[in-house]
């Protein structure tokens, strides 16, 4: 049964109840003996579809409809019934065929039980199970990207060590001696060269573009080295071709000067003049290792020390100083030698008497000053110059 609600007066033969759980309105109304109209007519402005009502409301059957502020209503007319029935059957439809549509786009998107699902496509490798570690396809992958990195690091290294090589071969290249290309060719062979190879041995467990890379490298570096020996051999050559030809011409100036003792007057004057000539026009060949060079300077330096002191020791003899006035009237020659003899004496004792040095010194320079002969009147005068230079 409906519950009759007490408290607000309802209008004449009206009546409230509560719609129960499980009720509909054609219930309730058969329930009352009442018209479904009757219902939704004081209840319009609940009852938006006949269809759906819910427990709980309050509906007012019979009388006149009750205004939401609580004053009654004014008589509607029939006609104005007639319409607003006709405008709820109206919403009621429209209602209907909009629940109709969505009911039937439910059942469109609904998934057919007939239709198979759709099969992974053959073509796309399926992904490999999930599992704690890596996967072996992610191990190798690792493993290539570490050997990646390694190649491309050893590379850099081969690239740095070709680079450092280049100052090297170019010094080579600018070397005058077998020396110093010998010293380019030393560097090349103990740097750069030795590093390429033990790169090389790094690289055989890498694979074989790398290691052609590098032997690339090494044939390279080896090319170069190899240019920078074959100069250094075809200098050397030269080289020890001028030096030999050096020491033929020493060894011959060396055995004159030690034969002129031996000689006969004429002849060691023209020995003698023949030498300094030869001595004066000497030119070192260009070929020469500075070495060598240094060592034939010395050699003839020595030569002509050797040469002046036999020109001294042979001056008083008339080949070699034209002016021939005899020893008595006091020809240089014999007085230079004397007072050569002298000073030498005095050098070496001890203690040394400075006076008497120097009054010989003296009587050497005037002995010079009389020497006509060009050369013997220099090597008189080389020979004072290096007997003074030794007292300090």
């Amino acid at each position: 049964m409906s519950t009759i609600d007490s408290g607000k007066p309802l209008p004449p033969s009206a009546q409230k109840i509560t719609v129960k759980s499980g009720e509909t309105l054609s219930g309730i109304a058969e329930r009352l003996g009442v018209k479904i109209d009757d219902i939704e007519r004081p209840n319009h402005e609940k009852i938006k579809n006949a269809d759906i009502i819910f427990a709980g409301e309050t509906l007012v059957i019979g009388g006149k409809t009750v205004a939401t502020s609580g004053s009654e209503k004014p008589k509607e007319t029939d006609a104005v019934l007639a319409k607003k029935e006709n405008a709820h059957r109206v919403r009621s439809a429209k209602d209907v065929f909009t629940a109709s549509l969505k009911s039937r786009e439910e059942l469109k998107n609904r998934p057919d039980p007939n239709k198979l699902p759709e099969l992974p496509n053959i073509g796309k490798p399926a992904e490999p199970p999930k599992t704690e570690g890596p996967s072996e396809l992610e191990k190798w992958q690792s493993a290539q990207k570490a050997k990646e990195e390694a190649e491309s690091k050893l590379l850099d290294k081969v690239d740095a060590v070709a680079e450092s090589l280049e100052p090297i071969v170019a010094k080579g290249s600018q070397g005058k001696t077998s020396a110093e290309i010998g010293n380019a060719v030393k560097a090349a062979s103990e740097g750069p060269l030795d590093a390429l190879k033990k790169l090389q041995a790094e690289a055989k467990a890498l694979n074989p573009t790398t290691q052609r890379v590098i032997k690339m490298q090494i044939d390279s570096a080896e090319a170069r080295v190899a240019e920078l020996l074959n100069k250094q051999q075809l200098l050397l050559a030269s080289e020890n071709k001028a030096t030999a030809g050096l020491n033929e011409k020493l060894t011959g100036m060396a055995g004159t000067l030690n034969a002129l003792d031996k000689m006969k007057p004429n002849d060691r004057a023209k020995a003698i003049r023949a030498m300094s000539e030869e001595i004066s026009k000497f030119a070192f060949d260009a070929a020469l290792a500075p070495e060598a060079k240094a060592a034939g300077e010395k050699a003839l330096a020595d030569i002509k020390h050797s040469l002046t002191r036999q020109i001294v020791n042979h001056s008083d003899e008339s080949a070699l100083d034209a002016t021939d006035n005899g020893y008595r009237f006091g020809r240089p020659a014999p007085a230079f030698k004397e007072h050569l003899e002298t000073a030498e004496k005095l050098i070496k004792a001890e203690p040394q008497d400075r006076d008497a040095l120097f009054a010989e010194f003296h009587e050497m320079r005037e002995a010079v000053k009389n020497f006509e002969d060009p050369l013997v009147k220099a090597a008189a005068k080389s020979v004072l110059l290096e007997i003074e230079a030794k007292v300090k």
